[in-house]
């Protein structure tokens, strides 16, 4: 994935967290995840290479994760005890705006400091 379409997704999420309903998707962890998920299968899954692994440092952890990158936020956001046995669609409504919240900006930073290491 090249810096110019990097770019182009930073901007796409950062338009979707200040003006979700412009863009057709539903409040929401579940949509928002889907969401993002197309994204990423829109570039062959090269969008979000290294997210999963990115967040699990992020938590103080080593890097090496078994987790999807959702699993790593909702971990992230409720913390590791709180998450286990919880998938994220069953999180309490508080606990899922947190996450909801956190996807974009995460995926902000995440982008921005791989784009920086790319340069």
């Amino acid at each position: 994935m090249d810096h110019e379409e990097s770019i182009r997704y930073r901007e796409l999420f950062r338009s979707i967290r200040e003006r979700r309903g412009m863009h057709g998707i539903p409040d929401g962890t579940v949509a928002s995840i889907a969401y993002v998920i197309g994204c990423d299968a829109a570039t062959e899954y090269h969008l979000l290479d290294g997210f999963a692994s990115w967040l699990n440092v992020r938590r103080g952890e080593s890097g090496n994760t078994s987790l999807s990158w959702f699993g790593e936020l909702v971990r992230l956001v409720v913390g590791a005890e709180a998450a286990s046995g919880s998938p994220y669609w069953k999180l309490a409504p508080a606990d899922s705006a947190a996450v909801e919240t956190m996807l974009f900006e995460t995926l902000d930073l995440f982008l921005e400091e791989r784009d920086d290491l790319a340069r």
